[in-house]
């Protein structure tokens, strides 16, 4: 791999890169409508029962779903960081190993354990 191959892999990458937060975005935006929906719809149908006052029963409950709601956003966005983290270093070493690869291969040495170091 030459260095222009290398910095032409890295231009890719920026562009896969982008294009992975852009999905994780959009996943996590699905995740906070969800979310809203639920924590709205403890709302609707206690006022729709004609409960203009509500009690401290129903205040419980919508603390609750709002709690449960957040804690899914929560969960949601800690285990999507991890995963893009994860596949953006993957992305980053299969680029590096190659080109650490085809510089010894150049020189006619041989290299173990690359992979391991990833």
């Amino acid at each position: 791999m030459t260095n222009a191959e290398y910095y032409s892999e890295y231009a890719n990458l920026r562009h896969k890169l982008a294009k992975l937060t852009l999905q994780q975005r959009k996943q996590l935006l699905s995740v906070y409508e969800t979310a809203a929906q639920q924590a709205g719809e403890v709302l609707k149908t206690s006022l729709t029962r004609g409960l203009s006052q509500l009690t401290s029963n129903r205040w419980a409950e919508i603390e609750s779903q709002l709690k449960s709601s957040a804690q899914v956003i929560a969960d949601y966005t800690d285990t999507a960081v991890k995963s893009t983290l994860s596949t953006g270093l993957g992305y980053v070493a299969d680029i590096d190993t190659e080109y650490i690869t085809s510089a010894v291969n150049n020189v006619g040495a041989r290299i173990t354990g690359l992979n391991a170091m990833y």
